[in-house]
């Protein structure tokens, strides 16, 4: 069984963080996000348009700690949800794309919504294992917000 994580933490408000740089670039509120602190530790970011390809399924951008980013649509079932693509290697700002610049980010989404095959891999990438909170904590710092004293 895996232990909770402290929600207060310096991960949790790293990981926020860095999940609301990525919405942002994107033009979506913290309101469409969510994160899951269950290991792997995950985020989704609803999208408030639908795929041209998949008119009837919502279309959202999920991040792990193993795979990165991916970009997903919903199913009718409550399934899980159906992986179109995922960002994949590294990331031309020099850090992999578990904790990608989010203009990379945006530029993913951008192409697998404009039906760009060349961009992103079908299969999820092994970037890092789960765990390890400490090292990710570290990647999330300059996306974390200064807390007043």
């Amino acid at each position: 069984m895996n232990a909770p994580i402290d929600t207060g933490s310096s991960f949790v408000r790293g990981l926020r963080g860095y999940v609301t740089a990525v919405a942002a670039e994107l033009g979506v509120g913290w309101e469409s996000c969510a994160l899951d602190l269950d290991t792997p530790v995950s985020a989704y970011i609803a999208m408030d348009w639908r795929l041209n390809r998949f008119p009837d399924r919502d279309a959202a951008l999920l991040w792990d700690e193993r795979h990165g980013w991916a970009v997903a649509v919903e199913t009718h079932s409550g399934e899980d949800l159906i992986v179109l693509a995922y960002l994949g290697g590294g990331s031309a700002d020099g850090l992999d794309s578990v904790v990608a610049n989010p203009r990379v980010v945006t530029r993913f989404l951008s192409a697998v919504r404009a039906g760009d095959h060349s961009v992103g891999q079908p299969d999820p990438p092994a970037l890092r294992p789960a765990g390890n909170h400490d090292e990710l904590t570290a990647r999330f710092t300059r996306f974390v917000e200064p807390v007043a004293a």
